[in-house]
């Protein structure tokens, strides 16, 4: 068994028995002990992700420090988050049994570092000093559970909203992207021909979000498989000097802080992912991964269906997808604090 929350971070933020906040995702069950919050994994996986975990504490522990990290352990935060997300969408479908006989780790290692990622680090104001908790958003809904883009991870006074899909920042940083989604079916999906990179970055890197003073936002491109498909686009001089690994198709680090412009995070620097104190709570902090989805569903990509009962199933879901997560909006305004912030016990 396999902690998806792990067992450092858990300990580190309060104690393995303190209540998890799952509605949706165990059927009958408001809250499980986080120290149960665990799903099947084969040994080898096991091992795999192990490696995964003990690298990155040190990181986590950086940046929850306000210490400053470079590009190699920015991606590989950004690795552990698309872990996490995934892990935790895996883990609603097991204990909810919307699928049977599905192997979480084999689909986390296929799904690790294959789309455009994005961070936005916040921090929420700590009421009598720093608050100890660790809680997450946006898994165990149903839009979460059709579309595992955008989810939410509070870790004592910080709030990360993580967010991945296709060519998400690619053609705004300046990288070959494509636009198009080609639907054979509606569960049979395929991006369309990769167009030519622009070279330069253009603000805001992702259209509905603009990032103010309280945030570090960190963007990161990922060509994992176009270019194998589209090699030439991928030998430019800018996508070049703008990776950390060509080979494995991974991009670079771009960021945002200080509500400065996006900037290029380059091999001999470091950056401090620590923002200003927001003058925001945590609910309103979780509103944002729910604007996010929604703005997945509707726009990132073109829909060329090849059929008139294809385009219209597609359209009729993205509509009810952006409902729910309005629906969703509107408890969280309405519900207790304790829904996104539980304290340690």
């Amino acid at each position: 068994m396999e902690h998806v929350i792990p067992q450092w971070l858990i300990k580190m933020t309060g104690g393995l028995s303190r209540p998890c906040n799952i509605k949706g995702i165990m059927p009958n069950t408001d809250s499980v002990a986080f120290g149960a919050l665990k799903f099947p994994a084969c040994e080898k996986c096991n091992s795999e992700f192990s490696a995964m975990e003990a690298a990155v504490k040190p990181v986590v522990i950086k940046v929850l420090e306000s210490k400053p990290l470079n590009s190699q352990e920015i991606s590989l935060l950004m690795d552990w988050f698309d872990k996490v997300r995934i892990g935790l969408w895996l883990g609603d479908l097991y204990m909810s049994h919307t699928v049977d006989d599905i192997q979480p780790h084999m689909h986390i290692a296929n799904r690790v570092g294959l789309k455009d990622r994005m961070l936005i680090v916040e921090r929420v104001p700590a009421t009598g000093g720093r608050e100890q908790c660790i809680n997450f958003i946006g898994p165990g809904t149903f839009q979460f559970r059709h579309l595992p883009s955008a989810f939410q991870l509070h870790i004592n006074d910080y709030t990360f909203t993580n967010v991945s899909d296709y060519c998400l920042v690619a053609r705004r940083a300046g990288f070959p992207y494509c636009d198009k989604m080609l639907r054979y079916d509606y569960d049979d999906v395929r991006l369309n021909t990769i167009q030519r990179g622009k070279g330069r970055i253009q603000n805001p890197i992702v259209r509905s979000f603009s990032p103010t003073k309280y945030q570090t936002v960190i963007y990161q491109p990922i060509y994992k498989y176009w270019n194998i498909e589209s090699p030439d686009l991928y030998k430019s001089e800018y996508v070049l000097n703008h990776s950390l690994d060509t080979v494995n198709g991974i991009g670079g680090i771009f960021y945002q802080k200080n509500g400065n412009p996006t900037q290029y995070l380059d091999a001999k620097s470091t950056l401090n992912l620590t923002p200003p104190v927001s003058p925001e709570d945590m609910v309103a902090m979780s509103l944002k991964a729910y604007d996010l989805h929604s703005y997945i569903t509707k726009n990132t990509y073109i829909n060329m269906c090849q059929d008139t009962q294809t385009r219209t199933r597609v359209e009729d879901m993205n509509k009810y997808i952006v409902a729910k997560n309005e629906k969703m909006k509107e408890y969280l305004l309405t519900s207790a604090m304790d829904f996104v912030y539980t304290k340690r016990k």
